[in-house]
Parts: structure tokens; sequence; C-alpha cells
């Protein structure tokens, strides 16, 4: 089995997809705190080769949350029904049309 650590380091673009509009619950203090929903995984630099020192090609995971609060950047923990994805680190991006937060987590 793998530990939740091992799903991050292991994660990569082609994988991560089969997660878009899939929603996560933030956890907080081991219960869920607010809903955020995947809207897209996207390649970052998708025309350059890869370097050998990487082992995937980098990407990003794309997070609609709840119009309030504002999370800060950090580490957080989100759960679906198909993956936990501990330790994440979120950055928001600003508010959608409809006034929720956006948050990005890239991957290298």
């Amino acid at each position: 089995m793998s530990t939740n650590y091992e799903i991050l380091r292991n994660l990569t673009h082609e994988v991560a997809t089969q997660y878009v509009g899939q929603t996560f619950q933030l956890i907080r203090d081991g219960q869920p705190a607010a809903a955020f929903d995947l809207t897209a995984v996207e390649r970052l630099m998708p025309n350059r080769p890869r370097s050998s020192r990487m082992k995937r090609d980098p990407f990003s995971l794309y997070f609609t949350g709840p119009a309030e609060p504002l999370l800060p950047q950090g580490m957080y923990d989100l759960k679906s029904e198909s993956v936990s994805l501990d330790g994440l680190f979120l950055v928001p991006l600003g508010r959608n049309e409809q006034g929720r937060y956006e948050y990005e987590a890239v991957f290298t």
C-alpha cells in the first residue's frame, strides 16, 4: 500500500487527469472543512523536452474552493473518494467569475 507522501511524489499528469471533476474535502483536525473541485490538470512547458534529472513532466492542478474564507498559501490535506492528496502545497490565484477562490498546486 502506498503512503500518502508516495502518492504525491509519484503523481503524474496522466494519472492526475483521471481526478478532474472530482470534489475533494479539505481536512482540518481530521474533519472535512471545505469542498474543493479539481477543475483542470495542465502540463507546464508542454513543448519542451524533459530534463534527464526530472522523473515526470511538470504540471499543475487547478482547484476551485469556497468563496470564503481565502486560504493562505500553504500545505493542505485534500481527500476525494478515490485519492488522498496529503501535504499538497496550494497557492491562491484569485476569485473566478462566480466569486469562488481558485488555487494551484505545481508538480515538477
